[in-house]
Formats: structure tokens, C-alpha cells, sequence
């Protein structure tokens, strides 16, 4: 007999009182702008959004949403080459919030669904999730691609050991599906309780509040009026031990956290590890050590209490020495301050200031770029619009506010950096080149404006026809621009066809991509109006983008590498041609919106 799947269109129910004031993340997750996505496919999508650190809620549900018929158990698939991580999602929701423990067979439906994601046979794959398996195979197959693949099952029930134990035998079972060694499985149950310790990490800056006694020898102390320090060095083995009981919630007040033990030989990470096990009387010499914020230091002879720990300098360090053999970690001294402030401005400035001595160039690290803090301060200052460039925690954003992070790969493919956006996104942000030909000197919120509202439109328009294609109302040509736009770098290969196509739409030529703007009355808060335009232009394109593009390993091909971009855009252009005049009622009402700015 077949399973009865829960109904994602029917109301979220509504926790107790006492539930909702338990769990403060449910205030935050009805907060969440879901659009058109309903708030039970949404709960799945807000707790992998939390686990995985992903900013924008619906650009993840468009992205991942898979559950409807014959979806083989899969909620949501994510795939994430550029974090080396996929993610596979089953989600449960009880009437009754809070019941002591979620079914096991759900997450035995985990195995279930990897395995249908990993049938070679592509043909035996229900079509609805066989661009994803198509994705998820190709990324397993390129060396190094994809770390870790997470099974997460989440739910509004409490954390039990059934469901704990059901995971463990899931994750065996996957690692063995999976057949790649470097890769590593994780099943991971996200319930009340765990999903209430994601959020309140992001909103508390000092995660781990226990007492911690480290073995120190000598120290000294330096002191000002708001903080008092002390430099001192700690065993290997203490960080190793530390990371053992605590693993990434040591880095709550860290601009980022461990980026795990990649085998690219580029991966620095790798080199601290060659030291810890070939040269571990070096490191103390050859480490920068780490930076613990902490709530209070007291010294006891040659042993320090301190009260709560954040690493905020020294997670890249940390992490290793914890991966590391205790053995080899016992072997090493590190260099180390304490460092005692109470005063949140100043802790603010801490941690930023720390991790800007660094040589990591990441998009936190941009946040004082001086290009980033204009367009923050002309959007604010001549739309009223919230544009954020630098991590806000849990603060939940205004209507309407764009967040650099999100908009970067696509303002790269519309600038012409398609490997930057789909394979290559920290070097947005990490790349002096890279980032000046994304983010140029001069670039306006007029131009932002124009590309987030088209990113804005393709994102919409895949959930449209993600919904057709669940409800069995899509015709054959929406089911094949919808089986290109299930795979993860569509949206990007979209935009950058719309761009090279930007004369034509527009109607003259550009002298540069970046002086398409969008007239300055029309941006606002509210970008429902312009998204409405931008779909009317990406309704009329997507059917000629995706009778070029193709199916199969071909198709995949073209809007995995881009490969084909300029050929296809020119294709386009030619039909463009031919049928102008029945296009000009598409184009036109962007047309009506927009300007070319020198």
C-alpha cells in the first residue's frame, strides 16, 4: 500500500502558547517574505537555511523544492558545488508541536530517496527529480567536487534516540550507496531543539557558555577601560579536545567557520595539517595562533577560567587540530589570547578587526569595501531600500532589502563571469579582478536594482512552473523550460543570455552592461512591479533559451560550463529578429522602466 504523503499546500498548524514562546525561531520563520511558497514546504527550507548558513529562504526554496508526486521521499535537494556540500531533505510536520519523537520511518526515507538520486539508469528516475539526480551524479564523478553529502531529516517534533539511531544506520547505508571514499555521508535529524540552538546561534555572540579551564604556564595580562586580555600559549590537544564536545558552535562570534579538510592541493588547510604531523615543534613559530572571546578570565596559578568561548580568529587552526590524531594535536603548542569584553559595540569592532588582519578575503571581508559602503549608503539614502553587505545575524531584514551576498553570482553572470557565479563564487568576492569586473567602481543602485528584479523574475517564474508541473497543468513546452530550469546554474545561465541579448531588449544599443538602469522613480522597497515587468521578458525568452539549450547530457553540459552561452544568445537574437514586432509587447514594459546612464 502506498504511503499517504503529507499535503505541502494545507496550513502550517499553530504551535501552543507555550511551544511558540519556547521556540523563539518560530517568530523569525513567520516573519520570512515566502511569496508564493506555502509555509509547510517552507519549515523544511528555513531549517536547512539555517544549518547550511544560506541567506535568502526563497532563492533556496526555488532552488531545492522537489516534494509533490513521485518525488521518491525528496522535500528538498540542494546543491552546492561551491561548499562541496549536498543537501537531501525529507520533512515532517505533526499537528501536535512538540510531540517527543518524529516518526523513524521518515528517516529511513532518506536512504530511500539517495538511492533514486544515485540510480544510474537516468530513464528509471521519475522526471521530477531527474535533473537533480542527473546533477548530483555528474558532481560525485568530478574529482574533489562534493565533500560531504547532508541527509537531513526536520521536523517540529522533539530530538529523540530512535530517530538518532534510525540516522546513524542511514548514514552506514548511504556511505555505501555512495561509492566514493572522499566523499562523507551525514544524516542529521533538525527538530525544535536543534533548530532553535541554529537560530540562537546567529543572535547570540557566545555560544558555548560553560566554564573552561585551559593548562597555561605563563601568561601575562594587557588592559584597557572596556576589555582586558591575556597572551598566553594552550596545547594542541586542549583545541582538539574543545572541538571534540563543541565542534562549530566555537565559531559563533567568527565571521565564518571551519572550511573542512578539502583535498585540492590549493587548500590551506591541508598545509596546517602537513605541519601538525611533520613539524609540530614548528608550529608555534609557524601559526598565528587563535583570538577566544570570552565573558571572563580569572586566573588560578598556571591554569585560566574563562566563561564562555567564541573563537573569532583561528577556526581554520582549530578545526584541524580537532580532525587531527590526538596524538599528533598533543604534540603542538599554540599561540593564544583571551580576550574579556562586555560591551557589544566594542565586541563588534573585535571581531571585525580581527578578521580583517587576516589573508582571508571573503564576502564579510568586503563589507568595508568602499564600493560595497556607497551602494549601502546611496540605496538607503535615495530609495530607502536596505542593501546589506555585511552578515546581520538574525536580524530579520526590511521588505525589499538585497543582500550582496544573493546578488553576486547573478550580477557575475551579467556581467560575463558565468564560471565565477556557478563554480567559482568565492572568487566574487576573493578576486581583485573578479570582483572589480562584478562589482565596478561607479556601479549605481539603478543598475543593482535591474538585475536583482531580474533574478527576481527567473526565480519566480521556476516556481510557477514548478507548480504547474506538481499540479499536472503544464503543457509540453513549459515542461521542458521547467526541466532546464531544474538545474542548479540555470537561473545564472538565464540571466547572462538576457544580458548579451540587452540591446534588443532594451531596444539601443549599450555602451556598457552596467549603464542599464532602471529609471530611478521606479525603484523601490517594493519590487513586485518590476519583477512583473522582467517576467513578461523572461516568459517570452525562456522558450527560445531552452529549445537551444537542448536535454540530456548536452543540455546539462551548456548550463553547467556555460560553453555554449554567446552561441545560443546569438541564436536567440536571430528569432529575436525575425519576430520583433510580436516581441515589442514583451519588451516594452521594461523598456518603459529603463535608461542607459553613462
Amino acid at each position: 500500500m502506498a504511503k499517504k504523503k503529507q499535503n505541502k499546500a494545507q496550513p502550517l498548524p499553530s504551535p501552543d502558547a507555550a511551544t511558540a514562546a519556547k521556540y523563539s525561531f518560530l517568530t523569525d520563520f513567520h516573519q520570512v517574505n515566502w511569496k508564493t511558497v506555502s509555509h509547510r514546504e517552507g519549515y523544511g527550507i528555513y531549517a536547512l537555511c539555517l544549518y547550511g548558513n544560506y541567506p535568502d529562504y526563497f532563492d533556496i526554496a526555488t532552488e531545492s523544492l522537489t516534494e509533490g508526486e513521485d518525488d521518491k521521499d525528496i522535500d528538498f535537494c540542494l546543491i552546492d558545488r561551491e561548499a562541496g556540500a549536498i543537501y537531501i531533505g525529507q520533512s515532517y510536520l505533526s499537528e501536535q508541536w512538540g510531540k517527543t519523537t518524529a516518526p523513524t520511518n521518515k528517516a529511513d526515507d532518506l536512504l530511500t530517496a539517495l538511492s533514486w538520486l544515485l540510480t544510474p539508469d537516468l530513464k528509471r528516475v521519475p522526471q521530477r527529480i531527474r535533473r537533480k539526480a542527473e546533477e548530483i551524479q555528474d558532481s560525485i564523478r568530478q574529482s574533489n567536487e562534493i565533500a560531504t553529502i547532508y541527509l537531513l531529516y526536520t521536523h517540529n517534533c522533539l530530538e529523540s534516540s530512535s530517530v538518532k539511531s534510525s540516522l546513524e544506520t542511514v548514514a552506514s547505508s548511504a556511505k555505501l550507496l555512495v561509492q566514493n571514499q572522499s566523499v562523507a555521508v551525514v544524516a542529521k535529524e533538525l527538530g525544535l531543539g536543534e533548530i532553535q540552538h541554529l537560530y540562537s546561534s546567529l543572535t547570540k555572540t557566545i555560544v558555548v557558555e560553560d566554564e573552561i579551564h585551559f593548562a597555561v604556564g605563563a601568561f601575562f595580562w594587557e588592559k584597557a577601560e572596556d576589555w582586558s586580555a591575556v597572551s598566553t600559549t594552550i596545547s594542541g590537544l586542549e583545541l582538539h579536545q574543545l572541538w571534540a564536545k563543541y565542534k562549530t558552535d566555537l565559531f559563533s562570534a567568527n565571521i565564518r567557520g571551519f572550511l573542512g579538510m578539502s583535498s585540492r592541493k590549493t587548500n590551506i588547510n591541508r598545509g596546517i595539517l602537513e605541519t601538525i604531523q611533520q613539524e609540530p615543534a614548528r608550529f608555534w613559530v609557524y601559526n598565528n595562533g587563535i583570538t577566544i572571546l570570552t565573558k571572563k578570565i580569572k586566573a588560578e596559578g598556571e591554569r585560566l577560567s574563562v566563561q564562555g568561548v567564541s573563537i573569532i580568529n583561528g577556526a581554520q587552526t582549530t578545526g584541524v587540530l580537532g580532525n587531527a590524531p590526538p596524538d599528533s594535536a598533543k604534540l603542538v603548542r599554540v599561540p593564544c589570547r583571551f580576550v574579556e569584553c562586555n560591551v557589544p559595540e566594542i565586541v563588534e569592532s573585535i571581531i571585525e578587526k580581527n578578521n580583517t588582519q587576516n589573508e582571508i578575503k571573503s564576502f564579510d571581508l568586503r563589507s568595508n569595501d568602499p564600493t560595497q559602503r556607497r551602494l549601502g549608503e546611496e540605496f538607503q539614502r535615495k530609495h530607502n531600500i536596505k542593501y546589506v553587505h555585511r552578515r546581520e545575524g538574525a536580524n530579520r531584514l526590511p521588505t525589499g532589502a538585497i543582500q550582496a551576498e544573493v546578488l553576486a553570482p547573478y550580477l557575475a553572470s551579467f556581467h560575463g563571469q558565468f564560471q565565477a557565479a556557478t563554480r567559482q563564487r568565492r572568487s566574487i568576492f576573493e578576486d581583485r579582478s573578479v570582483y572589480g569586473s562584478v562589482f565596478q567602481v561607479g556601479i549605481t543602485p539603478e543598475h543593482i536594482y535591474l538585475v536583482q528584479t531580474l533574478a527576481d523574475a527567473v526565480s519566480e517564474y521556476k516556481l510557477e512552473l514548478k507548480k504547474k508541473e506538481r499540479e499536472l497543468d503544464a503543457n509540453k513546452p513549459e515542461q521542458s523550460i521547467h526541466e532546464m530550469l531544474e538545474y542548479s546554474t540555470a537561473k545564472f545561465f538565464v540571466t547572462a543570455v538576457v544580458s548579451e541579448l540587452g540591446a534588443m531588449v532594451l531596444g539601443k544599443p549599450l555602451p556598457s552592461k552596467a549603464s542599464w538602469v532602471v529609471r530611478a522613480q521606479y525603484v523601490k522597497p517594493d519590487r513586485s512591479p518590476l519583477v512583473a515587468r522582467w517576467k513578461v521578458v523572461v516568459e517570452a525568452l525562456a522558450p527560445l533559451i531552452a529549445s537551444n539549450v537542448g536535454n540530456g547530457i548536452a543540455g546539462y553540459e551548456t548550463v553547467r560550463t556555460g560553453s555554449r552561452l554567446k552561441e545560443i544568445a546569438d541564436k536567440v537574437g536571430l528569432i529575436i529578429q525575425a519576430i520583433k514586432r510580436q516581441l515589442e509587447p514583451s519588451f516594452s514594459p521594461i523598456r518603459d522602466v529603463s535608461e542607459l546612464k553613462s
